[in-house]
């Protein structure tokens, strides 16, 4: 078993300057924080859509000309880290300002939504690494809820980075190595808690 973990999650192809890690991770939480202020409902439908579809992608792009971008150059971000940090920002909308939960023990399985078409492959990747996401989050939700409320960059991050790598260990299949960043951490953690909160909320109570 073995999880990599590793800083350089966001590729940045600037135009005019360079780009570092860090300005383009914190530059990509205020994209996804104005996205979703200007076309937040639009942007939730999205979330929804099976990955790896080529009309899930076709609408991705219909959402990034919304003006959110106010730097010079370009900034690419991957998929898989851009959909984590928009489920970053409607986590915390949604649930956090309400008390931790203290177990998803009682939550059925989450149909992560993946495309049978799958083209590039989005499909697949995504389905792996939420498989990994969603065990992080059941074994230790309180880490997973702290790490989606650190601030992009900080040492509270880098602690919360820390103290989950253990619990995503022990959810690797052995044999299976996945490559994951901070961003993409946090992104799995982000999504896996908002799905698991929202499945756990609706469920019904005896």
């Amino acid at each position: 078993m073995s999880v990599l973990v590793a800083l350089a999650l966001i590729s940045a192809a600037p135009a005019k300057r360079e780009v570092g890690v860090g300005e383009a991770r914190k530059t990509m939480m205020a994209f996804a924080a104005c996205l979703q202020n200007r076309a937040g409902f639009k942007l939730r439908k999205i979330l929804d859509l099976p990955v790896g579809a080529k009309a899930t992608r076709d609408r991705w792009r219909s959402l990034l000309d919304e003006g959110c971008l106010d730097i010079e150059g370009t900034l690419r971000f991957q998929p898989n880290v851009m959909r984590g940090a928009f489920y970053e920002i409607i986590y915390r909308m949604d649930f956090g300002k309400f008390p931790a939960v203290v177990t998803f023990d009682d939550v059925a399985p989450i149909a992560y939504p993946v495309s049978q078409e799958d083209q590039y492959r989005d499909g697949a990747k995504y389905r792996l690494e939420m498989e990994v996401g969603d065990c992080m989050v059941r074994a230790d939700p309180a880490a997973a809820r702290t790490l989606v409320l650190t601030d992009v960059e900080s040492d509270q991050e880098t602690a919360s980075i820390k103290a989950l790598v253990p619990v995503v260990s022990k959810c690797m299949d052995a044999g299976r190595t996945v490559t994951l960043s901070t961003s993409i951490m946090r992104g799995l953690a982000a999504e896996a808690l908002y799905r698991l909160s929202v499945a756990k909320r609706n469920a019904p109570h005896a």
